[in-house]
């Protein structure tokens, strides 16, 4: 098998093309199809002062023009009603950054005792860059309700909802029974890579009992842990 060639790019390529994905995101949208699945509300924070401060931001302009949060109804609806769910979406529609957080403002409108997500990313610059963001977004700092673990290094306290991993963390936590008690959900992201890693963690996941995986594959709506 051919190795792939990285693509390396300079800082004013870099700048020009996050320039391109702010303006896509701020773009007028046509509204999403109505939700098939129920036509209950999007899902509303429960009063939880913990876990509705999810809901807070500071970009809320820039929230509401991603695809991922304009048809969140129809995703926490598909989330809801199967075990696994593949999310497919362009880059820059919300994937990474807003599913973890709708699951968690969803469990949290239902009062769910656990509300926290695990969301696997293939490199580490990947994990921190994005809890910077979420966390920038909902204007908190990294390590309160949104953190990270990396090899080495981690910021997330017993407080977390949503805490961004490296895959190979993740699969080193899964030797260990009982890793993953107290996650409510999985998120595995950047799945059509198919390295090894995220093979593997697909493979061991359904054996630890967890509810879901996500390309976000994402699985269902438990209101407990979900440790092996």
């Amino acid at each position: 098998m051919a190795t792939p060639t990285l693509l390396k790019l300079t800082k004013r390529e870099r700048a020009a093309i996050d320039s391109y994905l702010e303006d896509q995101a701020a773009a007028p949208l046509p509204p999403p199809p109505p939700s098939r699945a129920s036509n209950r509300p999007a899902p509303q924070p429960n009063g939880d002062a913990t876990r509705a401060a999810l809901t807070k931001t500071k970009k809320d302009a820039l929230r509401a023009a991603l695809p991922a949060f304009q048809h969140r109804a129809a995703i926490l609806d598909t989330i809801d009603a199967h075990a696994v769910t593949i999310l497919r979406g362009a880059t820059g529609c919300g994937k990474s950054t807003q599913v973890p957080r709708l699951i968690v403002e969803a469990l949290a409108a239902r009062g769910a005792a656990h509300a926290r997500v695990v969301v696997c990313e293939p490199r580490r610059l990947a994990a921190t860059a994005l809890a910077t963001r979420v966390a920038e977004e909902t204007n908190q700092s990294v390590g309160g309700l949104v953190g990270y673990s990396v090899r080495g290094e981690a910021k997330r306290t017993p407080a977390t909802a949503v805490e961004y991993c490296t895959t190979g963390l993740v699969l080193r936590r899964l030797q260990e029974p009982g890793a993953l008690a107290g996650v409510s959900h999985v998120v595995v992201d950047e799945v059509h890579e198919r390295s090894a890693d995220c093979d593997l963690l697909l493979l061991f996941l359904p054996a630890s009992r967890c509810d879901a995986i996500d390309d976000l594959l994402t699985g269902g709506f438990p209101t407990g842990s979900c440790g092996g």
